[in-house]
């Protein structure tokens, strides 16, 4: 069953919201009653005998029939899409059509749920159309929602936000697994899905987790005190991030094509960022344990650019470990503080597949294993604002403007023009506050320029309108 409209917005709210609502608006319902009439084979819902003010709902809203199960799929039955209202007859027309007689129903339009289950239960599979669900900041939601088969398409992917007090407003969403819960929020088998503004904390496996499926994009969350912080699938897309104090990796996906922008991973037991393979590009990794930044799938290609990586006293082993891979790219990142700066598998001929151009390595126990300086290296200390906490540059930093235009993937430029050395993902002060601001850049306190080269526009990915 296709939806109707070209987008569905449903809300959740811990506070005012009820898992008996049906949906389509946000805080509590628009209208209800008791004495719903249906016909066989007649779009129209009869809701007379309650007497409603039907003037507050519109097109693109939902009612929920108590006992039905021809409605919106087959978790919420209940549930009709409504396409057009006459509040002078007291009717509402509804897709799919109710397949039966019925009088004397239980009804509600509108409304938020109360939890993100009952969202995630509502939502169809593949409808061709795009789900938007916005979830509000009213409480601390203490779930483990599994997204098992939960799927958009390419061409509308499901989008799932946190908000403040308007959807949009990049108000983060929080959800406590309690350390009793495995995940906060879990992908399984799920294609076409996009994560905003979560906070997923104390889970016993993976904050925002995976087992299956690809075309997940995660962006402007956070991941803390659990297994490892955020994990997708394979082809996604991990944009904004922060994932901090978890006992394993920070970003966790070891499988194929993961792209990751301007995230920031601080003070993980293991790993800061530990893909497949794909890129990494304009990342912060900071006192993370074995490494900064690790890819282990041999059989294809490895990037990394625009990357800082602080070991913070030698806490981190690894600062950029690549396994051998038949093509790779270390650009214009800086490795700083680990006990070994730079690291690949032993085979290869590192001049025809590797590529190593314009990082700065400083106070490394060693700077490379199994390869060896490349080109336009910097060797003096990048001049942070203050180790191991501001990662900006001060002005006399020679990675303000030491990068090179080279590397596969490209550079990126401060406000100046200037090619630049390291991460510009982060204000001053953002690992220990949290905040999420993707595209901000140190130098000078101005916002990040932009890349150049490269067939991605990483910014627009999976954006919503």
């Amino acid at each position: 069953m296709a939806i109707a409209t070209q987008e569905l917005h449903i809300y959740v709210d811990g506070l005012v919201g009820d898992d008996a609502n049906a949906g389509s608006s946000a805080g509590t319902s628009l209208a209800d009653g008791t004495a719903a009439a249906t016909t066989l084979d007649d779009a129209d819902v009869d809701l007379s005998a309650d007497s409603p003010d039907l003037s507050g709902v519109s097109s693109g809203d939902t009612i929920r029939l108590v006992g039905r199960n021809d409605g919106f799929n087959a978790a919420i039955g209940e549930i009709f899409e409504i396409t057009a209202v006459d509040d002078t007859a007291k009717t509402v027309t509804v897709n799919p059509v109710p397949n039966s007689n019925t009088t004397d129903v239980t009804w509600v339009i509108g409304g938020a749920f109360a939890t993100i289950e009952e969202a995630k239960d509502f939502h169809t599979n593949g409808s061709g159309q795009k789900i938007v669900v916005n979830v509000k900041a009213t409480v601390e939601y203490a779930e483990e929602v599994d997204f098992d088969g939960v799927q958009g398409s390419q061409a509308w992917p499901t989008l799932w936000r946190g908000y403040t007090t308007t959807p949009g407003d990049g108000g983060i969403v929080t959800i406590d697994a309690e350390n009793a819960r495995q995940h906060c929020l879990r992908t399984n088998g799920v294609t076409w899905i996009i994560f905003e503004n979560f906070w997923g904390k104390n889970a016993t496996i993976g904050a925002i987790g995976r087992t299956a499926g690809s075309g997940t994009t995660v962006r402007k969350c956070r991941a803390s005190a659990s297994g490892y912080g955020i994990g997708i699938g394979a082809d996604g897309y991990i944009i904004g991030c922060y994932a901090h104090d978890n006992t394993g990796a920070g970003f966790d996906s070891d499988v194929q094509n993961i792209r990751c922008f301007a995230c920031v991973s601080k003070d993980n037991g293991d790993e800061g960022f530990l893909f497949g393979n794909g890129l990494v590009l304009n990342c912060l990794a900071v006192g993370n344990g074995t490494s900064g930044i690790r890819m282990t799938n041999s059989n294809n290609e490895q990037h990394v650019a625009g990357c800082t990586v602080d070991g913070v006293g030698k806490t981190t082993d690894i600062g950029i470990n690549l396994t051998d891979p038949p093509h790779s790219d270390i650009t214009n990142c800086i490795v700083y503080d680990c006990t070994t700066g730079i690291s690949t598998g032993a085979s290869g001929d590192e001049h025809t597949r590797r590529a190593n151009h314009g990082n700065l390595l400083y106070n490394n126990g060693t700077d490379y294993a199994n390869w060896s300086a490349g080109l336009a290296e910097v060797t003096e200390d990048p001049l942070f604002v203050e180790d191991g906490v501001d990662h900006g540059l001060q002005a006399t930093s020679p990675a303000r403007n030491g990068g090179v235009s080279a590397g596969f993937w490209g550079w990126v430029t401060n406000a100046n023009g200037n090619i630049v050395i390291g991460a510009m993902a982060a204000d001053p002060g953002y690992p220990s506050e949290g905040d999420v601001r993707a595209g901000r850049a140190f130098d000078g306190g101005k916002k990040l320029g932009h890349y150049r080269r490269g067939p991605m526009v990483p910014w627009s990915h999976g954006m919503s309108s």
